[in-house]
């Protein structure tokens, strides 16, 4: 079950991204209250996964989630670049991540 929600968190955190940027390109006020509801939605996905796991491996993975997510989201619907130094930073990201999380 905190799996799921783990996974969950980790989509749910990576939307207030999508809809600022999208804010930011259209100017459409609905895209702030889209983002403000999602963190309303992380927030008690945080409470309920860290009544049940350790906060420091929870986190960590919901981190590793949303950038791969955002990264995705990045590349293909806004059109961004994808760059060796961006494919370099993500895997040093994701390394960095890894290790904080080994015991």
């Amino acid at each position: 079950m905190v799996i799921e929600q783990i996974i969950m968190a980790g989509a749910v955190a990576t939307c207030p991204t999508f809809f600022v940027k999208n804010y930011i390109k259209t100017s459409k006020k609905i895209n702030i209250i889209v983002a403000l509801l999602c963190y309303t939605i992380l927030l008690s996905l945080y409470i309920s996964i860290y009544r049940k796991t350790d906060i420091s491996k929870a986190y960590i993975s919901i981190l590793t989630i949303q950038i791969i997510l955002v990264t995705l989201i990045g590349i293909l619907y806004f059109k961004e670049d994808i760059t060796q130094n961006k494919i370099i930073g993500v895997i040093a990201g994701m390394t960095c991540i890894y290790f904080l999380a080994k015991k």
